[in-house]
Protein backbone atom coordinates (compact mmCIF):
# COMPACT_ATOMS: atom_id res chain seq x y z
CA UNK A 1 0.00 0.00 0.00
CA UNK A 2 1.32 3.49 -0.76
CA UNK A 3 0.25 6.72 0.96
CA UNK A 4 0.48 9.85 -0.69
CA UNK A 5 -0.78 12.56 2.22
CA UNK A 6 -2.84 14.70 2.08
CA UNK A 7 -5.62 15.56 5.09
CA UNK A 8 -7.01 18.79 3.19
CA UNK A 9 -10.40 19.13 4.25
CA UNK A 10 -10.30 15.85 5.46
CA UNK A 11 -9.58 13.51 1.42
CA UNK A 12 -6.41 11.82 1.28
CA UNK A 13 -4.84 9.73 -1.75
CA UNK A 14 -3.10 6.20 -1.69
CA UNK A 15 -2.75 3.56 -3.43
CA UNK A 16 -2.82 -0.51 -4.25
CA UNK A 17 0.22 -1.56 -5.56
CA UNK A 18 0.07 -5.28 -7.71
CA UNK A 19 3.48 -6.29 -9.49
CA UNK A 20 2.70 -9.21 -11.61
CA UNK A 21 5.21 -12.09 -12.91
CA UNK A 22 5.85 -12.28 -16.46
CA UNK A 23 3.12 -13.82 -18.13
CA UNK A 24 0.34 -13.34 -14.89
CA UNK A 25 -2.18 -11.11 -15.38
CA UNK A 26 -4.82 -9.62 -12.56
CA UNK A 27 -8.46 -8.28 -13.15
CA UNK A 28 -10.68 -5.04 -13.57
CA UNK A 29 -13.79 -4.96 -11.58
CA UNK A 30 -15.68 -6.86 -14.67
CA UNK A 31 -13.41 -9.66 -15.23
CA UNK A 32 -14.64 -10.75 -18.49
CA UNK A 33 -15.80 -14.04 -19.24
CA UNK A 34 -13.44 -15.39 -16.83
CA UNK A 35 -11.77 -14.54 -13.73
CA UNK A 36 -12.58 -12.55 -10.29
CA UNK A 37 -12.42 -8.92 -9.71
CA UNK A 38 -10.67 -7.95 -6.31
CA UNK A 39 -12.22 -6.65 -3.30
CA UNK A 40 -11.09 -4.50 -0.56
CA UNK A 41 -11.94 -3.83 2.78
CA UNK A 42 -10.69 -1.57 5.17
CA UNK A 43 -12.53 -2.70 8.44
CA UNK A 44 -10.12 -1.80 11.95
CA UNK A 45 -9.11 1.47 9.94
CA UNK A 46 -8.95 4.51 12.43
CA UNK A 47 -10.65 7.92 11.70
CA UNK A 48 -11.66 6.55 8.56
CA UNK A 49 -15.25 7.03 7.09
CA UNK A 50 -14.95 6.28 3.17
CA UNK A 51 -12.61 4.34 1.06
CA UNK A 52 -13.01 4.25 -2.97
CA UNK A 53 -10.50 1.92 -5.07
CA UNK A 54 -10.67 3.41 -8.48
CA UNK A 55 -9.84 1.15 -11.26
CA UNK A 56 -7.59 2.13 -14.39
CA UNK A 57 -8.76 1.28 -18.16
CA UNK A 58 -7.79 -2.43 -18.87
CA UNK A 59 -6.72 -4.30 -21.17
CA UNK A 60 -7.90 -7.30 -22.74
CA UNK A 61 -5.78 -10.87 -22.87
CA UNK A 62 -7.03 -14.46 -24.20
CA UNK A 63 -7.79 -16.83 -21.85
CA UNK A 64 -7.93 -20.04 -23.68
CA UNK A 65 -9.92 -18.61 -25.78
CA UNK A 66 -12.06 -16.83 -23.46
CA UNK A 67 -11.65 -12.99 -23.18
CA UNK A 68 -10.21 -11.31 -20.02
CA UNK A 69 -10.05 -7.74 -19.20
CA UNK A 70 -7.40 -6.37 -16.39
CA UNK A 71 -3.77 -5.94 -16.29
CA UNK A 72 -0.36 -7.06 -16.72
CA UNK A 73 2.92 -6.53 -15.12
CA UNK A 74 2.30 -3.94 -12.54
CA UNK A 75 -0.82 -1.90 -11.69
CA UNK A 76 -1.34 1.01 -9.06
CA UNK A 77 -5.32 1.08 -7.95
CA UNK A 78 -5.46 5.05 -6.31
CA UNK A 79 -7.26 5.14 -3.14
CA UNK A 80 -9.42 7.85 -2.46
CA UNK A 81 -9.94 8.32 1.48
CA UNK A 82 -12.25 10.52 3.72
CA UNK A 83 -11.61 11.09 6.78
CA UNK A 84 -14.14 11.37 10.01
CA UNK A 85 -12.56 13.81 11.44
CA UNK A 86 -10.46 15.98 9.17
CA UNK A 87 -8.72 17.81 12.19
CA UNK A 88 -6.92 14.41 12.87
CA UNK A 89 -5.15 12.16 10.79
CA UNK A 90 -5.94 8.53 9.67
CA UNK A 91 -4.64 5.11 9.76
CA UNK A 92 -5.88 2.81 6.83
CA UNK A 93 -6.21 -0.75 7.64
CA UNK A 94 -6.50 -2.84 4.13
CA UNK A 95 -7.62 -6.28 3.53
CA UNK A 96 -7.22 -7.09 -0.20
CA UNK A 97 -8.24 -9.84 -2.00
CA UNK A 98 -7.42 -10.37 -5.79
CA UNK A 99 -6.37 -13.54 -8.16
CA UNK A 100 -3.00 -13.37 -10.04
CA UNK A 101 -3.72 -15.64 -13.13
CA UNK A 102 -1.27 -17.67 -15.78
CA UNK A 103 -2.22 -20.99 -16.84
CA UNK A 104 -4.28 -21.36 -13.96
CA UNK A 105 -5.37 -18.80 -11.38
CA UNK A 106 -4.38 -18.19 -8.01
CA UNK A 107 -6.54 -16.31 -5.38
CA UNK A 108 -4.58 -14.21 -3.73
CA UNK A 109 -4.60 -11.83 -0.07
CA UNK A 110 -2.75 -8.78 1.11
CA UNK A 111 -3.28 -6.88 4.28
CA UNK A 112 -1.66 -4.28 5.39
CA UNK A 113 -2.01 -1.23 8.11
CA UNK A 114 -0.63 2.52 7.22
CA UNK A 115 -0.62 6.06 8.78
CA UNK A 116 -1.40 8.79 6.01
CA UNK A 117 0.97 11.85 7.33
CA UNK A 118 -1.40 15.29 7.10
CA UNK A 119 1.21 16.77 4.69
CA UNK A 120 1.64 20.02 1.84
CA UNK A 121 4.39 18.31 0.48
CA UNK A 122 3.63 14.90 -1.32
CA UNK A 123 6.50 11.92 -1.06
CA UNK A 124 7.91 9.40 -3.36
CA UNK A 125 4.68 7.38 -4.21
CA UNK A 126 3.09 10.79 -6.12
CA UNK A 127 4.79 10.36 -9.63
CA UNK A 128 3.70 6.67 -9.71
CA UNK A 129 0.37 7.06 -8.35
CA UNK A 130 -0.35 9.89 -10.20
CA UNK A 131 0.60 8.66 -13.40
CA UNK A 132 -1.85 5.56 -12.79
CA UNK A 133 -4.94 7.94 -12.02
CA UNK A 134 -4.78 9.49 -15.20
CA UNK A 135 -5.39 5.96 -16.82
CA UNK A 136 -8.70 6.23 -14.56
CA UNK A 137 -11.65 6.50 -17.13
CA UNK A 138 -13.24 10.14 -16.94
CA UNK A 139 -16.87 10.05 -16.33
CA UNK A 140 -19.13 11.42 -19.10
CA UNK A 141 -22.77 11.68 -19.87
CA UNK A 142 -23.90 9.76 -23.31
CA UNK A 143 -23.77 12.40 -26.07
CA UNK A 144 -20.84 14.68 -24.54
CA UNK A 145 -19.10 16.59 -26.90
CA UNK A 146 -15.55 15.01 -26.51
CA UNK A 147 -12.74 13.47 -28.51
CA UNK A 148 -14.12 10.22 -27.27
CA UNK A 149 -17.86 10.18 -26.96
CA UNK A 150 -20.73 7.99 -26.79
CA UNK A 151 -23.58 9.34 -28.12
CA UNK A 152 -26.56 7.22 -28.53
CA UNK A 153 -27.71 3.87 -27.78
CA UNK A 154 -30.50 2.43 -29.80
CA UNK A 155 -32.40 -0.20 -32.03
CA UNK A 156 -33.18 -3.10 -29.29
CA UNK A 157 -34.45 -5.90 -31.07
CA UNK A 158 -35.04 -9.57 -30.17
CA UNK A 159 -36.27 -10.69 -26.91
CA UNK A 160 -34.50 -9.81 -23.96
CA UNK A 161 -35.95 -12.28 -21.62
CA UNK A 162 -33.92 -15.17 -23.42
CA UNK A 163 -30.62 -13.78 -24.20
CA UNK A 164 -31.38 -12.95 -27.71
CA UNK A 165 -31.09 -9.72 -28.03
CA UNK A 166 -29.23 -6.86 -29.16
CA UNK A 167 -29.06 -2.85 -29.46
CA UNK A 168 -26.94 -0.47 -31.27
CA UNK A 169 -24.21 2.10 -29.59
CA UNK A 170 -22.94 4.75 -31.87
CA UNK A 171 -20.25 7.30 -30.81
CA UNK A 172 -16.87 8.83 -32.05
CA UNK A 173 -13.18 8.36 -31.53
CA UNK A 174 -10.11 10.40 -32.83
CA UNK A 175 -9.77 9.75 -36.20
CA UNK A 176 -7.34 7.05 -37.45
CA UNK A 177 -7.37 5.71 -33.57
CA UNK A 178 -8.73 2.30 -32.93
CA UNK A 179 -10.89 2.03 -29.77
CA UNK A 180 -11.49 -0.99 -26.67
CA UNK A 181 -15.45 -1.40 -25.74
CA UNK A 182 -16.10 -3.01 -22.15
CA UNK A 183 -20.15 -3.48 -21.49
CA UNK A 184 -21.29 -3.90 -17.77
CA UNK A 185 -25.22 -4.61 -16.71
CA UNK A 186 -26.76 -4.78 -13.52
CA UNK A 187 -26.31 -8.21 -11.80
CA UNK A 188 -26.96 -10.57 -13.72
CA UNK A 189 -26.86 -9.38 -16.83
CA UNK A 190 -24.05 -10.24 -19.27
CA UNK A 191 -22.97 -7.89 -22.56
CA UNK A 192 -21.04 -8.44 -25.46
CA UNK A 193 -19.95 -6.01 -28.01
CA UNK A 194 -18.45 -6.47 -30.75
CA UNK A 195 -15.39 -5.14 -31.81
CA UNK A 196 -15.36 -1.63 -33.02
CA UNK A 197 -14.48 -0.66 -35.98
CA UNK A 198 -14.08 3.60 -36.88
CA UNK A 199 -14.87 5.12 -40.16
CA UNK A 200 -12.27 7.42 -41.39
CA UNK A 201 -13.57 10.56 -39.50
CA UNK A 202 -13.76 8.59 -36.39
CA UNK A 203 -17.82 7.77 -36.02
CA UNK A 204 -18.50 4.26 -35.40
CA UNK A 205 -21.68 2.38 -34.51
CA UNK A 206 -21.37 -1.07 -32.71
CA UNK A 207 -23.98 -4.04 -32.08
CA UNK A 208 -23.98 -5.08 -28.54
CA UNK A 209 -25.45 -8.29 -27.58
CA UNK A 210 -27.69 -8.85 -24.47
CA UNK A 211 -26.57 -12.86 -23.84
CA UNK A 212 -28.01 -12.92 -20.25
CA UNK A 213 -30.39 -11.21 -18.14
CA UNK A 214 -31.32 -12.33 -14.39
CA UNK A 215 -35.32 -13.62 -13.89
CA UNK A 216 -37.89 -10.59 -14.66
CA UNK A 217 -35.65 -8.53 -15.99
CA UNK A 218 -37.15 -5.03 -16.83
CA UNK A 219 -34.73 -3.51 -19.36
CA UNK A 220 -35.99 -0.57 -18.67
CA UNK A 221 -34.72 0.00 -15.44
CA UNK A 222 -31.30 -1.62 -16.51
CA UNK A 223 -28.26 0.66 -16.09
CA UNK A 224 -25.47 -0.44 -18.66
CA UNK A 225 -21.67 1.38 -18.16
CA UNK A 226 -19.65 1.32 -21.13
CA UNK A 227 -15.98 1.85 -21.09
CA UNK A 228 -14.08 3.17 -24.01
CA UNK A 229 -10.44 3.15 -24.55
CA UNK A 230 -8.84 4.77 -27.65
CA UNK A 231 -4.76 5.57 -27.42
CA UNK A 232 -4.28 7.35 -23.71
CA UNK A 233 -8.02 8.16 -23.74
CA UNK A 234 -10.53 6.49 -21.62
CA UNK A 235 -14.28 7.12 -20.45
CA UNK A 236 -17.21 5.52 -18.56
CA UNK A 237 -20.59 6.41 -19.95
CA UNK A 238 -23.61 5.37 -18.40
CA UNK A 239 -26.61 4.23 -20.70
CA UNK A 240 -30.43 3.69 -20.25
CA UNK A 241 -31.95 2.41 -23.05
CA UNK A 242 -35.24 4.68 -23.41
CA UNK A 243 -36.25 2.54 -26.41
CA UNK A 244 -39.09 -0.28 -27.27
CA UNK A 245 -37.61 -3.59 -28.80
CA UNK A 246 -38.49 -3.31 -32.64
CA UNK A 247 -41.87 -5.75 -34.15
CA UNK A 248 -40.74 -8.67 -35.44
Amino acid sequence: MLAVGGGFEGQYRGGIEVRLEPHTITYWRWPGEAGVPPTLSFAGSDNVADVQMLYPAPHTFDEAGAKAFGYAGLVIFPLRIAAKDPAKPITLHVKFDYAACEKICIPAKAEAQLTFPQIREFGPYEDPIASFEAQVPVKLPLGTASPLTLTAGRDLEGDVASGKAHFVLAGKAPEGGSVSLFAEGPEGWFLQPAPIKPDPDGSFTTQVAILQTPKDADIAKAQFTFTLVSGSRAIEVPVHLDVKPAKP
